[in-house]
């Protein structure tokens, strides 16, 4: 089963964002790591509900971002956090009522979000922070009342995001050297 591992490249800008965007990166890697281990439904159910979690609180962080600095795209990026809300909870679902999901559906839409959420969507809302330095004082407040578990220190512990879709257990590569995103089936 693969793996989704971070790339430097990818980062935000905002050791806050990042960190949370890793996080995210290692939910995904513990959700395909049960399904690639056939743990049982419960198990992966649990994973699905923490996925769930995770992204809802990290989205609901970077929408009050977006909202007190006034992004332009906000609703369109939105409508791309709901999709992911959506189509994780569909997965869940198929789940609890016993329905099989295939691991390799459950990579393929989370690597494709993923990548095209943080290449495309993040990016401009990146810039969009950059471009005004008068708010960094609103956004460290937002992301200090970001109520967002944290499971390890900063980003620079990681070092690249790629899909490795090979039968390993899930891990983030501290090793790699070159940044990308690639699926690979």
């Amino acid at each position: 089963m693969g793996s989704i591992k971070w790339d430097k490249s990818l980062e935000f800008g905002i050791d806050e964002i990042d960190t949370q965007h890793i996080n995210f990166v290692q939910s995904i890697n513990t959700l395909l790591e049960a399904l690639a281990k056939g743990q049982d439904q419960a198990a992966i159910r649990a994973e699905f509900h923490s996925l769930r979690d995770y992204s809802h609180n990290h989205f609901n962080s970077e929408e009050r971002l977006m909202e007190e600095s006034k992004f332009p795209d906000m609703m369109e990026h939105k409508r791309e956090h709901d999709k992911f809300r959506l189509q994780v909870k569909q997965f869940g679902n198929l789940v609890y009522v016993g329905h099989y999901v295939r691991a390799s559906q459950v990579i393929e839409f989370l690597g494709k979000w993923l990548l095209e959420h943080l290449l495309g969507f993040d990016a401009k809302l990146r810039d969009h922070l950059k471009a005004q330095p008068q708010e960094a004082p609103i956004r460290e407040e937002v992301l200090a009342r970001a109520e967002i578990p944290v499971r390890i220190a900063r980003p620079a512990e990681a070092t690249r995001l790629l899909i490795d879709d090979r039968d390993a257990p899930a891990r983030i590569d501290k090793s790699a050297v070159t940044p990308r995103l690639a699926l690979d089936h």
